[in-house]
C-alpha cells in the first residue's frame, strides 16, 4: 500500500507538471502569435510582456502591449496599454459565435505625430487596411460572430506633435480618464476581424484627439485621418467607421465647439450606432410592408 501511495503521489506530480509546462507553452504560443501576426497586421514590431490566456478561469489578460511607430517618427510607440483585460476565456475564442461581457484596456499612451506628409496614425492603418483586403483573395477561413458588449478604455495619455498641431511648440498633450462603448460587433471572416477591430479602437482614439479641447490641429491631416478610416474593410458594417470619419471631418472643419468636449462625442458616436442600427430595421420593416 505504501509503494502504491508514493507511485499516485509520483504520477500526480507529474500529471500537475505536465498542465503547468502546457498552461505556460500555450501563453507563450500566444504571446509569440501577438508578436508576429501583429507585427504582420501592423507593418511595425507589436509585442507583449505576458499573455494570460483563462484556461483555469473565465477571463483572459494581456500585460505590456506596445505598437512602435514606423521609422522616422520622434516617439519610440505609436500605442502602449498596461493592462488589457478581456472577460473570456480560451474556449470562447475558438467558438465562430464570440460573445465577449467586457474589454477593458488600462494606462494607454497614444502618440500622434507629422512629419512633412506622413502621419504615423495613418500609416500603420492604411497597412492594416491593405492587410485586410489581401486577405479577401485567400481562401474563406470561416464565418465568425463577434460582439463586445462593453469597451472601456481607462486612463488614457493622448499626445501630438509636428504639422499637424498649429499651436505655439507644435506639440500638444491631452489626458482622457475614460472612454466606454457598448455593442460593438461584425460579423466576417475569422483572418479579417482582427484588423477590424484594431481599426475601430484606432479610430476611436484618434477621435478624441480630434474633439479633445486643445485647439490646432491641422485639417489637412484631419482629412487624411479620416481617409484612412474609410479604407479598413468591415468598419461599416461594425457600425462604427462612417460617424467616427464624420466626427473627425466635423472638427476638421471647425465644429469643435458644438460637440462641446470629449464626454459628448462619446455620447454622440453611441447615438450615431444605434441610430444606424434602427435604420437598418425601419428599412427592414418598410420594404416588408411594400407591395
Amino acid at each position: 500500500m505504501r509503494k502504491f501511495g508514493i507511485i499516485i503521489s509520483i504520477i500526480a506530480g507529474v500529471l500537475l507538471l505536465l498542465i503547468i509546462a502546457l498552461y505556460l507553452s500555450v501563453d507563450a504560443i500566444a504571446r509569440y502569435a501577438i508578436r508576429t501576426e501583429g507585427s504582420s497586421l501592423m507593418g511595425v514590431e507589436t509585442s507583449v510582456e505576458s499573455v494570460d490566456l483563462g484556461i483555469f478561469r473565465n477571463s483572459t489578460t494581456i500585460t505590456g502591449l506596445s505598437i512602435a511607430n514606423p521609422k522616422g517618427f520622434k516617439r519610440d510607440y505609436l500605442l502602449q496599454v498596461e493592462d488589457f483585460y478581456i472577460e473570456s476565456n480560451l474556449s470562447k475564442f475558438l467558438s465562430s459565435d464570440i460573445d465577449i461581457p467586457l474589454v477593458r484596456l488600462s494606462e494607454m499612451n497614444f502618440d500622434l505625430e507629422q512629419i512633412d506628409d506622413r502621419l504615423n496614425v495613418t500609416e500603420v492603418v492604411d497597412h492594416v487596411a491593405k492587410d485586410v483586403s489581401s486577405q479577401d483573395d485567400t481562401d474563406n477561413s470561416g464565418s465568425v460572430k463577434l460582439n463586445i458588449r462593453r469597451l472601456e478604455i481607462d486612463d488614457i495619455t493622448l499626445t501630438a506633435e509636428g504639422k499637424i498641431v498649429n499651436i505655439a511648440g507644435g506639440s500638444l498633450t491631452a489626458q482622457i480618464p475614460k472612454i466606454a462603448l457598448a455593442d460593438i460587433g461584425t460579423e466576417s471572416d475569422s483572418d479579417q476581424i482582427i484588423g477590424q477591430l484594431v481599426g475601430v479602437m484606432m479610430k476611436i482614439l484618434v477621435q478624441h484627439i480630434a474633439a479633445n479641447p486643445i485647439k490646432g490641429l491641422s485639417g489637412f491631416a484631419i482629412s487624411q485621418i479620416s481617409a484612412s478610416v474609410e479604407a479598413i474593410p468591415g468598419l461599416k458594417q461594425i457600425g462604427l467607421g462612417k460617424p467616427i470619419s464624420e466626427a473627425i471631418q466635423g472638427i476638421g472643419s471647425g465644429a469643435s465647439k458644438a460637440i462641446g468636449g470629449i464626454g459628448n462625442a462619446i455620447d454622440g458616436i453611441g447615438n450615431a450606432i444605434t441610430g444606424n442600427r434602427g435604420g437598418k430595421d425601419d428599412k427592414k420593416k418598410e420594404d416588408k410592408g411594400s407591395p
